[in-house]
């Protein structure tokens, strides 16, 4: 489960909270994250919902 929260910050910033319940990443994954258009082998496992 993902969820977010956005809200008005001090100075006019915004202030962001993410939370994610999901099961978690694998080490390569995590070393490889921020690679432009990375996606994990198990990113087909699961539900999207909106």
């Amino acid at each position: 489960m993902f969820s977010y929260r956005c809200r008005s910050g001090i100075g006019g910033k915004l202030k962001l909270n993410v939370e994610d319940t999901g099961s978690g990443m694998t080490k390569q994954d995590k070393e490889r994250i921020f690679s432009r258009f990375y996606r994990g082998n198990r990113c087909w496992a699961g539900n999207v919902q909106s």
